[in-house]
């Protein structure tokens, strides 16, 4: 009941402001308060008094009418200033006319204007404020001068001794109860404007979170990455963007309210499984799976998934950015595809090249074989002219196998199929043999060599050993070739920095500068290509290759007419001291004869050519015996029933290879202990790596150097008759 009254008096006007509306409430609910605590004191009052004048009656029950007043005068004119103004002045004016009956200025009802007072504190305004004060001051100065004038009755209910101290009571109250309206109504006007200005910047903020949403959702919308937005505690989807839709077929209303599980098979549904159960534990998540799309196909994607907590630290949502993989995922078949095709490619020109060595090898054994043959021949000397043209002819072979050498060293480097075994080298007897190598060659022009490092210490270098043979061996040539009759080499090493430089120095003519970008070019012989020097045109290009792949630097410098200077720089390994070393390369330019005995060699060779050379070889070796077989098959049975010393064995048989023939032979134990040399045209280095871990005894590569073939068989004798002794002497 009483809420409906109080809704009844709220002026109509109101009804669109909830906030004011409320406030209207809230004074009427209080003036109401206030008519019901008055009548409540005066009832008691009036029952004591028993005979108070009719005009003291009137004044209380005016006290207790003037709130209801004030009530109508909000519903009348919707102003809660004019509710408490009328409520505060009729207030104060029944307040003095019972002043009057009950003692004056000293009477007990005056401090009641204290309460019209605390009402103007509360709703009104300073200007309220300062009205009923000055009403109640109004009211005051009318009983002193009704008591001035002795127009008041006497008091029967305060002493008349305690009069000043009530003035002075009732005034002080007033004082601190104006002042604490006025404070009261500053700080409620403050803060209206902090709740202003805070209600301003709420606003702002929820602007602008709304239009941070409104950017996400369109961020969400139009990215190319599907977004999926799901319940943490039902797992069920919440929100899903049109890429995601696109990604798997489906419409928006079909997504929605089903877990990620319905869209896939039951393997990669264990994977959500798993991952979803993370969304409490951890904030980001990434993996691969398989969705299932609409029309049955698989899609492959890449979740990258965060966990959105509340303030009370429990997850509230969790969304995912979805990466369709089947792209890149058909980019790298292609690409893994493009790899084994390349592979199968470098595969082929290795192949190729093993051929192309076999097939090239061959016929250059023959050629140089037999030309040493007939430039070795002691029961059958040469003509000064004969000799002079088979000097023509081992050299032009030595050339033409030189040729290929190198081609196909070109050709495994940039296939990247080079081996090199690095490791601390000291170059001090690599110096000297290279030196050994090119001295004939030097001296036949009158060249003398100026080794400056010779005698000094040094430093170990990281390098493959063979290979930086190799490169000096070039750069050397490289100077006597393209030197003056009776010039100069300079060999010169030094150590700086961590680096270990050597240098060859010529007194050629030097390379233009014109030419200088094209000395490392491949078959680039910068005009040499119309003298009689030989070359092929690519040492060079082949050293620069080694060298950069054993982390190293290569370069020159040259100057016409003033010859010219090529180094290479590898990193220093350790610094000290070197031994002295002995020439450990030694040619006697004839046959070296075999140890004391009679010995027989088993040749296996299918080819005929190769099998004459063989003959004429040992035909030269006194003490040495051939036989013979043109396929493994063959060779085995000879092997086990005439037991020679030694055996040679090509690779490349007709039937049973070189290979299975050596099982063959450790496998009987007739045959086991008998040194088995390998003789082939497969001369690639992965072929003779597989030769050496094969077991053969040596592994030779056609063209034959006879004195190397001899050295391998005067090892493989000895070893037999050390063989031969200890059986002897068990």
């Amino acid at each position: 009941m009483l809420d409906a009254f109080v809704n009844f008096m709220i002026p109509q006007g109101s009804n669109a402001d909830a906030r004011l509306r409320a406030r209207q409430a809230g004074v009427i609910r209080t003036l109401l308060i206030i008519s019901a605590l008055v009548l409540i004191v005066i009832t008691p009052y009036l029952l004591i008094r028993k005979s108070a004048p009719p005009p003291e009656v009137a004044a209380l029950l005016g006290c207790m009418l003037a709130p209801l007043l004030g009530i109508f005068a909000l519903r009348l004119t919707g102003k809660i200033s004019a509710a408490v103004l009328l409520t505060s002045v009729v207030g104060s004016a029944c307040i003095t006319v019972i002043a009057y009956f009950t003692g004056g200025l000293h009477s007990f009802i005056l401090p009641a204007n204290l309460a019209n007072l605390a009402l103007t504190s509360a709703f009104g305004s300073v200007r309220l404020i300062l009205a009923g004060g000055g009403t109640i001051l109004a009211s005051l100065a009318v009983l002193v001068a009704l008591e001035t004038t002795a127009n008041i009755p006497p008091s029967d209910i305060v002493p008349v001794k305690y009069v000043f101290l009530h003035l002075v009571t009732l005034a002080a109250s007033g004082i601190l109860m104006a002042w604490s309206g006025v404070v009261a109504i500053r700080m409620r006007e403050r803060s209206k404007k902090l709740l202003k200005k805070a209600k301003l910047e709420a606003e702002n903020l929820a602007s602008k979170a709304i239009e941070s949403e409104r950017k996400f959702r369109r961020i969400v919308q139009t990215t190319m990455e599907g977004y999926w937005l799901i319940d943490p505690n039902t797992k069920e989807t919440i929100e899903v963007n049109d890429a995601l839709c696109k990604m798997l077929g489906y419409t928006v209303e079909e997504m929605l309210g089903k877990k990620p599980t319905d869209f896939c098979d039951e393997e990669n549904a264990q994977i959500f499984r798993t991952q979803t159960a993370l969304i409490s534990e951890v904030d980001h998540r990434s993996y691969n799976i398989v969705l299932k799309a609409k029309d049955g196909r698989d899609v492959p994607a890449f979740f990258n998934a965060t966990t959105v907590w509340g303030d009370d630290g429990r997850p509230v949502s969790a969304f995912a950015f979805v990466t369709d993989m089947t792209e890149q995922r058909r980019t790298l078949a292609e690409l893994e595809k493009a790899r084994e095709t390349a592979e199968r490619a470098n595969q082929a020109k290795s192949d190729f090249l093993s051929s192309m060595s076999h097939e090239l090898r061959t016929p250059m054994n023959a050629i140089l074989g037999f030309a040493q043959l007939l430039e070795y021949d002691p029961r059958h000397p040469l003509a000064p002219v004969q000799k002079q043209n088979v000097g023509h002819i081992i050299t032009g072979g030595n050339h033409l196998l030189e040729l290929i050498n190198q081609v196909l060293d070109l050709a495994r480097i940039e296939s990247g199929k080079i081996s090199l075994e690095i490791d601390d080298v000291d170059p001090g007897p690599v110096i000297e043999e290279c030196l050994n190598l090119i001295d004939s060659m030097a001296s036949k022009r009158r060249i003398l060599i100026k080794d400056r490092y010779a005698g000094k210490g040094t430093a170990r270098i990281r390098v493959d050993q063979t290979r930086f043979k190799q490169i000096l061996l070039n750069f050397l040539t490289n100077a006597v070739k393209y030197n003056r009759d009776s010039g100069q080499i300079t060999i010169a090493a030094n150590v700086a920095n961590g680096l270990y430089r050597l240098s060859v120095s010529d007194t050629g003519n030097g390379i233009s500068e014109k030419h200088h970008d094209s000395v490392f070019m491949p078959f680039n012989r910068l005009g040499a290509e119309s003298t009689d020097i030989e070359g092929t045109g690519i040492g060079l290009t082949i050293a620069r290759e080694l060298v950069e792949a054993m982390n190293g630097k290569i370069g020159f410098e040259s100057k016409v007419g003033d010859g010219s200077t090529f180094w290479v720089e590898f990193p220093v390994a350790v610094l000290g001291k070197m031994e002295d070393h002995a020439e450990i390369y030694t040619d006697d330019g004839g046959i070296t004869p075999l140890t004391d005995g009679q010995h027989t060699l088993l040749y296996v060779e299918d080819n005929p050519a190769n099998l004459n050379l063989m003959e004429k070889i040992v035909d030269h070796i006194p003490n040495l015996t051939m036989i013979s077989a043109h396929t493994a098959e063959l060779g085995l049975e000879l092997a086990e029933a005439r037991l020679p010393e030694v055996i040679i064995m090509d690779i490349n048989l007709p039937g049973m290879d070189g290979y299975e023939a050596l099982k063959h032979l450790k496998a009987n134990k007739a045959t086991r202990l008998i040194p088995v040399i390998a003789l082939s045209a497969n001369a690639m280095p992965h072929d003779i790596e597989k030769g050496r871990k094969a077991d053969f005894f040596h592994y030779l590569t056609k063209p034959v150097q006879i004195n190397n073939l001899m050295n391998a068989l005067n090892e493989a004798i000895a070893l037999q008759d050390e063989a031969g002794q200890d059986k002897t002497a068990s």
